[in-house]
């Protein structure tokens, strides 16, 4: 099958994409562009990892300093960024979404004029929650341009649903506009079609510690929790490594996975 151009894909991907899809993920004007309690923390030592292992192969990931991202939703990652003082682009598909990351104070503009952005101008270009709704078919295209926005030796950071494991299935069915489960194979496929590496797979940190702010038994009882996930996740994981050859590429017991897909030249 003949690979459809981006734009084909951002016709059939703005018919999901109504006001009532805001609505129903609960995204509100008022709590744009701020991460959930305890995502800072996450984040931040997801890219902690990110930037150690993506220097592993040559090129190097340069110094952070321009991230498009693409599908940003309710903005959270774009608080995220410039809390770091990353120079932020949001683009999303959603024309309310636009004006509602643009109402807050952020560079956002249309999918639509992605294409007009400079080539080779981004250090990362993040997709969260993003690829697993474009048709298979379809994914070539969009990573390619992906790619084409990307300095040498930066990366597309891409996390989904987790398609390897029988935790990701909530995450995954639980959303009307998912189109593809993914796991590490199937990223690794795409990813060489459009030019890119998979340099790192994982799963998304999830920490153990609470922001300062709240009452200290929440805090606590945050901590606990976690804590707990963090060794059931441990257990899970052996079991699972234990039952697949390439053990060494799948995450078993989380929800989401976490890709990075280099550009090397």
């Amino acid at each position: 099958m003949e690979t459809s151009t981006a734009a084909e894909t951002t016709k059939k991907l703005s018919e999901g994409y109504d006001e009532f899809y805001i609505q129903w993920e609960r995204w509100h004007p008022e709590g744009f562009g701020i991460p959930r309690p305890g995502e800072y923390i996450a984040l931040k030592k997801d890219f902690e990892t990110i930037q150690e292992k993506s220097r592993v192969m040559d090129p190097k990931l340069p110094e952070i300093k321009k991230v498009l991202e693409i599908g940003y939703g309710d903005g959270r990652f774009l608080g995220y960024g410039r809390s770091r003082g990353w120079e932020m682009t949001g683009v999303e598909i959603n024309p309310h979404l636009v004006e509602m990351g643009k109402k807050a104070g952020y560079n956002t503009l249309h999918v639509d004029d992605l294409p007009s952005l400079k080539n080779e101008e981004y250090d990362v270009v993040a997709a969260y929650d993003v690829l697993e709704h474009v048709e298979p078919d379809e994914l070539p295209a969009l990573l390619s341009v992906l790619r084409q926005k990307l300095k040498i030796g930066g990366v597309v950071v891409a996390q989904m649903p987790n398609g390897a494991s029988p935790f990701g299935l909530h995450n995954h069915v639980g959303d009307v506009t998912h189109k593809i489960a993914f796991n590490y194979n199937k990223a690794d496929y795409f990813a060489r079609k459009a030019g890119l590496r998979v340099v790192y797979t994982g799963a998304p940190c999830q920490s153990c510690q609470y922001p300062p702010g709240r009452w200290p038994w929440y805090g606590w009882a945050y901590f606990v929790r976690r804590l707990s996930y963090s060794i059931a996740k441990t257990i899970l994981d052996w079991i699972g490594w234990s039952m697949y050859s390439d053990a060494q590429q799948v995450i078993f017991a989380s929800q989401n996975l976490l890709f990075v897909l280099k550009r090397i030249n």
